[in-house]
């Protein structure tokens, strides 16, 4: 009886445990035959026998175990099974729901057995696993990237290449249901970058295909910028985004290329301001000092200079 006492003892990291649980079943029963054995030999000579109650109690247990490490048997090749599954043909749905079938079979165990290591040991296996597959369906979010990765193994220790071969296994080492913080920190940030991303890639596309338009001068028919409104509500609107991304705690990573960005369409805003100054400058002086003959004829030396500043400003929008 002391023998089968260590039953209780018994770790959810046991090697063997059915085989463990088949002796025990075997030297049970041997001592159950020789019980009844003693207790008909005990009728015949009126004798009260003991009650058994140690025997009847390992019974019990063992009876208790085995339906526990069946259990333990059933969700650990589960899991196993998974941990072999691709990266990227992970069904996180799927597992879950399997999860939480497990936490059901197992709140229906004896409640005996919830004092026990193996007990303990399988609880909180299903419900580590419960959790670092939220954490798993996060980092399947498309916004996450090769460097998301390096910053997640960076916080949990654990280092791995991510590619085609990936297993589940692979990010269960990650011991993510320690790391829920972190996953939701660096997805956070994943998907805030992948919005800037979206956005600079518009302003590429935006400007790639952005055009002046221009109409000829009335009288020397030069071609004189024409005002576009769009063009410059777009230019407005694009630099104010700029500064919107510029405040995100999340720019680290475009810092240079919204600065790049913002330095660009700056420069752009000055030049086509500058350049509509010019031009209106240039036609009042143009209608005076060229387009009258009176003040040709009354100021000739300051209209041929107007004359030669005309000529340079036409040969640079030639």
């Amino acid at each position: 009886m002391d023998k089968f006492g260590d039953v209780q003892d018994d770790r959810f990291d046991s090697v063997n445990p059915h085989q463990m649980l088949d002796v025990w079943h075997t030297e049970i029963q041997h001592m159950e035959s020789t019980m009844a054995t003693i207790s008909k030999s005990a009728d015949l000579f009126e004798v009260n026998v003991p009650d058994y109650k140690q025997l009847r109690q390992c019974r019990k247990e063992a009876c208790q175990l085995k339906e526990l490490w069946d259990t333990i048997r059933m969700v650990t090749s589960s899991i196993h099974a998974w941990e072999a599954t691709s990266w990227r043909n992970i069904s996180v749905e799927a597992m879950d729901l399997e999860c939480k079938q497990f936490t059901r079979h197992i709140r229906n165990l004896d409640k005996e057995l919830r004092a026990w290591d193996a007990f303990i040991g399988l609880e909180s296996t299903v419900l580590n696993t419960l959790t670092s597959l939220k954490a798993v369906a996060e980092l399947q979010n498309p916004a996450i990237r090769e460097r998301h990765w390096r910053q997640l193994m960076q916080a949990t220790g654990v280092s791995f290449t991510m590619d085609q071969d990936t297993t589940l296994a692979h990010l269960l080492q990650l011991q993510l249901h320690h790391f829920e913080d972190e996953v939701r920190g660096i997805v956070d940030r994943a998907v805030k970058e992948m919005a800037m991303e979206k956005t600079l890639k518009e302003l590429q596309i935006t400007w790639a295909s952005m055009e002046f338009q221009y109409e000829p001068h009335t009288r020397t028919n030069i071609p004189l910028l024409q005002s576009d409104e769009d063009l410059i509500e777009v230019l407005e609107d694009n630099q104010v985004q700029l500064q919107n991304l510029m405040m995100s705690k999340h720019i680290a990573f475009f810092l240079e290329e919204v600065s790049s960005w913002q330095k660009k369409l700056s420069t752009a805003d000055s030049v086509i301001s500058i350049w509509f100054e010019v031009q209106r400058t240039w036609s009042h002086l143009e209608s005076i000092f060229i387009g009258s003959e009176d003040i040709r004829s009354q100021l000739p030396q300051t209209s041929s200079v107007s004359i030669q500043y005309s000529q340079f400003f036409a040969d640079k929008l030639a």
